[in-house]
């Protein structure tokens, strides 16, 4: 209840001491939440490898995005599981889209969250195509989620000039020194992450033995958790 209570309110969370076995992140992480699968698998190791398939197989840095921003519905929730740290570089950067909103001028935010942009991802085994606007809201003007990831995106013609400024404007506050979050998985952590809500990238790092295996889980199964949790604990149903 706790873990769950300071990850909603935060968007992220840690998990320490967890086994260092290939099977512990499902585990653990099904414990919080349902598993939710993607192309990718149930799970996958980020780790260097000569023929690397996506960004997280190489020891080049990651910048700034959310993961599988080019499917229709990319995932809500990641976990990462540091398998084996390494003692130079491999940092994880961490940017809270709650935080940048609010320097954020009202028509940056009009322009970004009413025109959609394009997510493409193809290769010899994939293509993919979301169409999402950068910033989401609902119908009650709550903030519901960030799409970004400037390798895959891709502007149609549309798109008005006032828009590319804007757009620019909010990558440089999320590039911005003192907006970002630098941290390194503690070994044997697990990392818990809103996917839709926090930016996040990787440095580089020369040591390729770092092991990280990450997953995806449902935001609507961990919701679900949370409430049973919290109207078990004052004894009522929440309304």
């Amino acid at each position: 209840m706790e873990f769950l209570t300071f990850y909603l309110e935060h968007g992220v969370a840690l998990i320490s001491n967890v086994p260092r076995r290939a099977d512990s992140l499902a585990r653990v992480a099904g414990g919080i939440a349902a598993l939710a699968p993607s192309h990718l698998g149930d799970a996958f190791d980020i780790r260097t490898t000569d023929n690397p398939k996506h960004i997280g197989e190489v020891a080049a840095g990651i910048p700034l995005h959310i993961d599988l921003v080019y499917r229709q519905f990319p995932p809500s929730i990641q976990a990462l599981h540091a398998i084996n740290q390494v003692e130079d570089g491999g940092e994880n950067e961490l940017v809270d889209i709650h935080y940048i909103l609010g320097q954020m001028p009202p028509e940056g935010i009009e322009l970004l969250s009413t025109i959609p942009v394009d997510f493409v991802a193809r290769s010899a085994s994939v293509h993919f195509r979301g169409r999402h606007p950068v910033l989401q809201f609902d119908l009650e003007g709550n903030f519901t989620g960030v799409a970004y990831n400037q390798y895959k995106i891709s502007f149609p013609p549309s798109v008005p000039p006032a828009y590319y400024f804007a757009f620019e404007r909010f990558r440089r506050m999320i590039h911005a020194p003192e907006n970002v979050n630098r941290m390194c998985i503690p070994q044997d952590a697990v990392l818990v992450f809103d996917n839709r809500r926090t930016l996040h990238g990787r440095r580089s790092f020369r040591d390729t033995s770092r092991h990280v295996i990450g997953c995806f889980l449902s935001d609507d199964d961990l919701r679900s958790r949370y409430r049973l949790l919290a109207e078990a604990a004052s004894g009522g149903q929440l309304a």
